[in-house]
């Protein structure tokens, strides 16, 4: 069965700088999904988790449309084809809700492995100014998402997610590693290994 890693966190959580460090290392490949928000300032698509479309560009998606949520008024979702042929997925707890009953509705040989990143308000807002967002855009961000990862934090201690608190970047690298290494069939794990090594002897 294939495993899909579901990394979730707020914005400015570090989960997308996490994810693409973890997949770079181990040769994975990261879902680009897509979205209706503009760029932000130095993104572009070759650079960022995202394809960026229009929302009358939205319904051309809808048969293919596999997850799915809207954040801040934006739309973001990914398609069945992308998935099949990802292993990690950068996501938000409704997204991640709204994936697993499509799993299930398509019967597709997937299991998801969802993996939490948690750090406090006061630490996202300051990451969120060094990466040069205007506060007052992220605190509505932040508030637009709060009740479905407030919800989601409650279910925590009963979903059997596994929680990495990221206040030390290269802690938090080495904790993700291993969660997917442990969940990884032995030749896929081996692979890993061998390219982790790699990038290693190359720095």
């Amino acid at each position: 069965m294939k495993k899909l890693f579901c990394i979730i966190g707020r914005s400015a959580s570090g989960k997308s700088s996490l994810t693409k460090t973890v997949a770079k290392d181990f040769g994975l490949k990261v879902v680009k999904s897509y979205t209706t928000r503009p760029m932000r300032e130095g993104e572009t698509e070759q650079n960022s988790d995202h394809y960026f479309i229009s929302d009358d560009e939205v319904k051309f998606y809808k048969k293919q449309m596999i997850a799915y949520t809207e954040i801040n008024g934006y739309k973001y979702f990914t398609t069945i084809d992308v998935l099949k042929q990802s292993d990690i997925y950068v996501i938000d707890p409704e997204g991640y809700q709204f994936l697993s009953k499509n799993i299930e509705k398509y019967h597709l040989n997937i299991k998801l492995i969802p993996i939490y990143i948690k750090v406090s308000k006061d630490e996202l807002c300051e990451r969120a100014k060094k990466r040069g967002d205007n506060i007052q855009s992220y605190l509505k961000r932040y508030n637009s998402e709060n009740l479905q990862f407030e919800n989601f934090e409650k279910s925590l201690s009963r979903s059997g997610v596994e929680v990495i608190h990221n206040f030390d970047y290269e802690r938090s690298i080495y904790r993700l590693k291993n969660i997917i290494l442990h969940n990884l069939p032995i030749v896929r794990k081996i692979k890993c290994k061998i390219n982790n090594l790699k990038k290693k002897g190359s720095r």
